[in-house]
């Protein structure tokens, strides 16, 4: 039965992947360069596709910043309440934005929130430089905790996945199949993430804030509750979405990744 369950899951998930409005028409063997479908429990690879092959990640590359972030958190090095002092620097990082001003102060936990669910790349500098001081600094903690984690195609040069350049140099990068684990250790270690990447959208009232999360899976299919995207023209598009499939005995999530859409 469970068997049966998951490959009903698995076709589920991949409609809601690769049929969602902003990713339609996507030929799953001509139009990707990667792709995965698995059990986060079991580790079970149900589905693959190009899987240990780098790729640039663009925005997937916030779930590492996110770890790492949690990591500290849970080690007492700082709090999700800290109060965190926007700088010039992050509040001018391009692409995707949030929208932080220079010199405000606002919650680390509302900088990630803002990193996850619209993907502002100047809340991945800002908890950047609060947690390395530079963003320098932090990049090699991302660095290493992919070490650490035996993520061996793993490659980043800043917390966001923001390219700095058209050449592979200048690119984050991952495979499919590190995205996984990753992915994995994440929903397994802090699965309160996922009430964050199952806001369809953020607001934040005292802000006067409200926009739309950048991942088009949900809602299109119940049950989705995440994960992140990203997109660059040389990444492609990316999308890791996630779900729980439960009733009729079975209780298990399924994480679904493709890359260079």
């Amino acid at each position: 039965m469970r068997k049966i369950s998951k490959v009903l899951s698995l076709f589920l998930l991949i409609i809601t992947i690769f049929n969602v409005t902003a990713y339609a028409e996507i030929n799953i063997n001509q139009d990707i360069s990667a792709a995965l479908l698995g059990d986060v429990e079991t580790g079970e690879i149900l589905y693959s596709y190009n899987i240990n092959e780098q790729r640039a990640i663009a925005s997937i590359s916030k779930l590492m910043t996110y770890l790492v972030m949690m990591d500290a958190a849970s080690e007492g090095k700082i709090s999700l309440d800290d109060d965190v002092v926007i700088s010039g620097h992050a509040a001018a990082t391009e692409g995707s934005r949030f929208g932080l001003i220079s010199g405000e102060t606002i919650k680390l936990s509302m900088l990630a929130k803002g990193m996850l669910v619209v993907s502002g790349n100047d809340c991945a500098t800002a908890i950047a430089e609060h947690l390395g001081k530079t963003e320098d600094n932090f990049v090699k903690m991302m660095n290493e905790k992919a070490s650490e984690l035996g993520l061996l195609s793993a490659s980043f040069i800043n917390p966001h996945g923001l390219p700095i350049d058209d050449r592979e140099t200048g690119q984050n990068h991952m495979s499919a199949s590190d995205l996984y684990k990753l992915t994995r250790h994440i929903l397994t270690k802090y699965p309160e993430v996922l009430e964050i990447t199952a806001l369809k959208e953020l607001v934040i009232p005292e802000r006067n804030y409200k926009k739309t999360a950048t991942n088009p899976a949900l809602g299109i299919v119940e049950g989705v509750d995440g994960f992140k995207t990203g997109y660059t023209d040389k990444a492609g598009i990316c999308l890791i979405s996630t779900m729980p499939v439960t009733g009729s005995g079975q209780d298990f999530r399924l994480v679904g990744i493709i890359l260079g859409a």
